[in-house]
């Protein structure tokens, strides 16, 4: 129920503000992943996967973007060095 609340948040305020939230192309890595969670989706409404199965799509989904942050972060601890190390 979460999920269609956020979507319509989106929806109100495109269109309060008049934006354009629709890609008009988008990258094949973005494509597998919606194709990924679409057949999890229709997987478990057709009662060939369990609910289970999505719960860990998600988590995982979300492990994977908590340590990307983490790697960021990290990398961030690091001074920057000066153009003339590299050459």
């Amino acid at each position: 129920m979460n999920i269609r609340r956020e979507l319509k948040f989106f929806d109100d305020v495109s269109s309060r503000y008049d934006l354009q939230l629709q890609a008009e192309s988008v990258s094949e890595g973005v494509r597998q992943y919606r194709t990924l969670f679409h057949e999890v989706g229709q997987g478990i409404e057709t009662g060939k996967l369990d609910v289970v199965d999505g719960l860990v799509l998600l988590w995982g989904t979300e492990m994977v973007g908590s340590f990307f942050l983490l790697c960021l972060s990290w990398n961030y601890t690091f001074p920057l060095l000066s153009s003339s190390y590299f050459f």
